[in-house]
């Protein structure tokens, strides 16, 4: 059972005690306070968390995906996900797919409420292989840095993944950079060794 709250749902829990509010700082960038960001940046630290996204600018012919097909693909993600029990939220991923240039993707932050982070981990690494992405980004909560893990042969190949993985920092709000980054409503943030 997958059940949705309203902000003001979620704040109604917080003030009779059923749901812990996070005591970290209000995320703000340019004296504008985001809402969005301050409920990623939350979810962070209190719960392992993974960006995944079905999009991919063409199959293993090599024949280009069009844009409803991406979202197709990207729908079908949403329900397997959801299926799994997971929170989801949709950001805008911007990434260099193949190692190249920065590509525009509708992509998911996705929560895990309910597995073991081992289960959360293997569960998204399957699900980015089963829809060929590279990679999955994946930060633990009780890590400050976050990982992107290998899905497919490219990155398995690469010397970049030792041992199927390779560090992609912590997490910093408000910024974007040319290794990627994603939004949130209108917030920006990425992950990025110091």
């Amino acid at each position: 059972m997958i059940l949705l709250l309203s902000s003001s749902d979620i704040s109604d829990l917080v003030s009779i005690g059923c749901l812990q509010q996070c005591d970290g700082p209000a995320v703000s960038h340019n004296g504008s306070s985001y809402a969005n960001l301050n409920r990623t940046s939350m979810w962070m630290s209190t719960r392992d968390i993974g960006f995944i996204t079905a999009w991919r600018s063409k199959d293993e012919n090599e024949r280009n995906y069009t844009w409803k097909e991406n979202e197709e693909r990207n729908k079908d993600l949403v329900k397997a996900l959801k299926e799994l029990g997971y929170g989801v939220t949709k950001t805008r991923g911007f990434y260099p797919e193949g190692g190249k240039e920065l590509k525009s993707e509708n992509s998911f932050l996705v929560v895990n409420f309910l597995d073991s982070r081992e289960e959360f981990i293997r569960n998204l690494c399957q699900l980015s292989e089963d829809f060929n992405q590279d990679s999955v980004l994946i930060k633990c909560s009780d890590s400050d840095t976050a990982f992107f893990y290998a899905t497919n042969d490219y990155t398995r190949e690469s010397p970049d993944y030792p041992e199927g993985r390779k560090e992609a920092g912590k997490v910093h709000f408000g910024i974007s950079d040319d290794n990627g980054y994603s939004t949130i409503g209108s917030g920006k943030f990425c992950f990025k060794n110091e």
